[in-house]
């Protein structure tokens, strides 16, 4: 789902000095001749949270450490019995419940991010009372500033209600801002309306971002989640409680609520971003088979790094490096020129994991979500990612620092690149770059392909993956980077592997530097 009125602010360091390679010399069976190599995985020391705590704009985000606590709120219109006979509001808000924080016969929006959090995040919350808005769905179908009121309005009812609990338990990093603000509306979206102009009835994370309402009563909200019930439940059956689900199309044996859309906006609450295009250019840099891509399987490992729920091993000369599946493991290896010094997964850089159609992956690598959307492998191998997640700093209202930070700290900061090929023509931030920085991204997925280009609409397959045997250098795959040989700050990778051995559950990867 697409964030609501996003601003693409995003600058690129174009220039650096042209470097050979060096890497050519290296004959293909020189490889087996690495010894293994005894390091540690490293840890990041700066997460989404840093990044949300001082980013350029006014944003905050749901912690993704610890023990956060959303506050869900079921929002009843003055016409949603058209929808919803009020015999089953209750078995409604039921359903709620178990989505956020109970059984759904696949994972909970809880269920799903400890997961995949390896125990680190632990969501807590509670799912209130249905909010009687007294206003008619249409009021809201292009009212996005009356949504915003509603956050207000139903924060300010709910802990004036007398069985509430303390505001301040809702604000676990004791920021003065709510973790997160959840409204789950009883009207269809505007798909199941076939209503275009009922643009805002669809999900989305936002931000009020405005002070005179956040600092009313302390803690406010900021972060919230617009979404209609209907996610819940499968299309042909929107509006009736059945206990089906999008994957079932009427069989409700493989999950019985369905979770997607409600798991992927909350990886907005934590600060990532949408990994495909928003333009129309039908481009799909990460391949489509990750939660902030196409709602499906898990995350990225990129994103997992960036919330602090992995580590990295970040070699710094030649050898082998074994890794297990990184659904069980979170194992990655990182390979970059040189790394900063903050431990910042801000930065750019190549990501290798093991893909598996395990845990997270399973049931979207076995059914098709939607009865329309990628399946993805179902056999494992490795995936190989381009991060370039460099920021910049705002001067002021509008001059752009272009020195790259990899420390949000210094405040001020914004992504220099986002998935979208918008050539930026009407963006005063990114005119004077010209039209080549609609070719950059900040998450690829390198296809397995010498043929394949940085402009692919191909879906993760497992064709795709790098398979025992396999070898990589940046003269083989440079199609698929905007600089080719170079990355995108001009700087040399200095790096090629070949992968050594592979099952369902490791890899033995050697790893050469140039």
């Amino acid at each position: 789902m697409k964030l609501k009125n996003r601003l693409l602010i995003a600058i690129s360091l174009l220039g650096g000095i042209a470097l050979s390679s060096c890497l050519s010399y290296w004959g293909k069976d020189s490889y087996n001749s690495l010894d293994d190599l005894m390091i540690n995985e490293t840890a990041m020391d700066r997460t989404y949270h840093d990044y949300t705590e001082n980013s350029y704009f006014k944003i905050d985000s749901t912690p993704s450490l610890g023990n956060p606590k959303l506050l869900v709120v079921p929002i009843w219109f003055s016409d949603s019995s058209a929808y919803i006979s009020p015999n089953n509001k209750e078995d409604i808000r039921y359903d709620i419940y178990q989505a956020y924080f109970g059984n759904t016969g696949w994972y909970s929006v809880r269920s799903y991010y400890e997961k995949e959090s390896r125990g680190n995040l632990s969501l807590g919350g509670t799912v209130s009372p249905w909010y009687e808005c007294n206003k008619a769905s249409s009021y809201f179908y292009t009212n996005n500033k009356a949504t915003n009121n509603l956050v207000c309005e139903v924060v300010d009812w709910y802990f004036s209600l007398e069985d509430s609990e303390e505001r301040t338990s809702f604000d676990f990093d004791t920021n003065g801002y709510l973790d997160g603000v959840m409204l789950i509306y009883a009207s269809p979206d505007y798909v199941s309306l076939g209503n275009n102009n009922a643009s805002n009835m669809w999900a989305y994370c936002y931000w009020l971002q405005d002070s005179s309402q956040q600092d009313r009563c302390k803690p406010g909200p900021n972060t919230f989640f617009w979404a209609s019930y209907d996610f819940m439940y499968d299309e042909a059956t929107s509006g009736k409680r059945t206990g089906r689900s999008s994957y079932a199309r009427g069989d409700n044996s493989y999950c019985t609520i369905d979770t997607h859309t409600y798991i992927h906006e909350m990886g907005h609450c934590f600060g990532l971003e949408d990994y495909y295009d928003y333009s129309d250019n039908a481009y799909n840099p990460a391949g489509g088979f990750s939660m902030q891509d196409l709602n499906i399987g898990g995350h990225d490992p990129y994103s997992v790094l960036a919330l602090g729920w992995s580590k990295a091993y970040i070699p710094t000369e030649s050898g082998k490096i074994t890794i297990h599946d990184f659904q069980s493991s979170h194992d990655l290896i990182l390979l970059t020129d040189s790394f900063n010094a903050s431990k910042s997964p801000f930065d750019e850089y190549l990501l290798l994991e093991l893909y598996t159609p395990t845990d997270l992956n399973e049931l979207d690598a076995k059914h098709s979500y939607m009865g329309k959307y990628p399946t993805g492998s179902f056999k494992p191998g490795i995936r190989l990612w381009h991060v370039d997640a460099r920021l910049v700093q705002v001067v002021g209202d509008s001059t752009i620092n272009l020195t790259p930070k990899y420390d949000p700290r210094v405040g001020n900061v914004i992504f220099m690149m986002s998935n979208t090929y918008d050539d930026g023509t009407n963006n005063p931030y990114m005119t004077p770059l010209g039209k080549d920085y609609a070719n950059y991204n900040l998450l690829q997925y390198i296809r397995n392909d010498t043929k394949e280009t940085y402009k692919s609409n191909s879906m993760l397959s497992y064709r795709d993956l790098f398979l025992e045997g396999d070898t990589f250098t940046m003269e083989d795959y440079q199609d698929q980077f905007v600089r080719g040989t170079r990355l995108n700050s001009g700087a040399n990778l200095g790096w090629s592997f070949k992968v050594m051995s592979l099952s369902n559950t490791t890899a033995t990867i050697a790893v050469k530097k140039a």
